[in-house]
């Protein structure tokens, strides 16, 4: 099984260990040598990386699955990415998917609420996540929807939030395994 990862800093954090990392480590430990994961999530990157990256990744790592995390840097404004244009990228970069491998699972995520000079950056934060979720069910694909857990988090308890999340927008290791992990987890056993 290839299994792939495209997305923002969220998917790539350079400065410690990833997401993916934390996934592979939770699910597939008996099946090591049997599961291969690229991550190939590049931080600062939006779905218009995806677009002209999407075709290389694809020749060099042949996946089964792909998840793909791009909403919250779409939603940068300066990106001057629309909600439609996401949705046109995600069409793009699905189609390539497709192609190469009919097969292929797509699994979209919606990842935590940005704060501060995050959010003022992200001010429409909440249309790119739905819109990731209107894309998810009319085209039939997984969606992990992290953002209703993170939010809620944070109405509830934001000194919690903040101890999971710093920086304002990226989640910490504890934070990743007490929201984020879980909740991938979850969704992806509802779809055996």
């Amino acid at each position: 099984l290839k299994v792939m990862t495209i997305g923002t800093s969220l998917t790539d954090l350079p400065f410690g260990v990833s997401w993916p990392s934390e996934m592979y480590s939770a699910l597939f430990p008996k099946y090591q040598g049997h599961v291969v994961l690229s991550n190939r999530a590049v931080s600062a990157s939006n779905s218009s990386s995806g677009v002209a990256n999407i075709e290389k990744w694809l020749s060099v790592d042949n996946p089964d699955v792909v998840f793909i995390e791009y909403a919250i840097n779409d939603a940068v404004s300066s990106s001057n990415i629309s909600v439609a244009r996401m949705k046109s990228n995600l069409d793009f970069i699905c189609g390539k998917i497709l192609a190469h491998n009919p097969k292929a699972q797509i699994i979209l995520q919606t990842m935590n609420n940005p704060v501060g000079g995050a959010l003022t950056d992200r001010p429409n934060i909440e249309l790119y996540y739905q819109g990731y979720r209107d894309y998810a069910a009319e085209k039939g694909y997984v969606l992990v929807d992290n953002y209703p857990l993170w939010k809620n988090l944070y109405d509830s308890n934001a000194t919690l939030w903040n101890t999971y999340v710093p920086d304002k927008i990226h989640p910490t290791e504890q934070g990743r395994r007490a929201i984020m992990l879980p909740n991938l987890i979850a969704t992806l056993q509802r779809q055996k």
